[in-house]
């Protein structure tokens, strides 16, 4: 998301952002919010099976736990 942030920045274009990225503010950024209510984005969770670390079994039991 920084990346896309950085782009508009550089005046590479115009993207369409969480809400939430209006914290990141850069030189010639202008956050405008829809004036209609925008749908719902589903969101996902991916990750190597192969890589399994304590810490992402802790992460994938949490967001379990949140989605369920």
């Amino acid at each position: 998301m920084q990346t896309i942030i950085g782009l508009v920045s550089a005046g590479v274009g115009i993207a369409i952002v969480p809400y939430s990225l209006q914290n990141l503010q850069r030189a010639g950024v202008v956050y405008r919010a829809f004036k209609e209510k925008t749908p719902l984005v589903e969101t996902a969770v991916v990750w190597r099976q192969e890589q399994m670390t304590p810490v992402l079994r802790e992460f994938l039991r949490i967001v379990k736990s949140v989605c369920d």
